[in-house]
């Protein structure tokens, strides 16, 4: 699912974002993507099946809204999509 959203945002002009990879090191819970565009901020944490954001990523999705941006908690790319268009 990372891919096609990653895709997906490429595909999309005045878009700019960063597909977040800690591999262990950094804070726990960053989002998967950071993105803005056309001055819109917000980030996207990628869920499959039952999956839920854990208490990390919660802390951090709240950080997120508290400083004025969106948050996506994406189980398809249309999840992504109807946020843009």
């Amino acid at each position: 699912m990372c891919k096609e959203i990653s895709d997906y945002l490429k595909s999309v002009p005045n878009t700019w974002f960063y597909r977040t990879n800690s591999m262990g090191y950094g804070r726990r819970g960053i989002p998967d993507f950071i993105v803005c565009y056309r001055s819109f901020f917000f980030t996207v944490e990628v869920k499959v099946g039952l999956d839920k954001p854990t208490p990390w990523q919660e802390r951090e999705l709240k950080g997120v809204r508290e400083a004025g941006g969106a948050t996506i908690v994406a189980y398809a790319l249309d999840d992504v999509s109807r946020q843009i268009f």
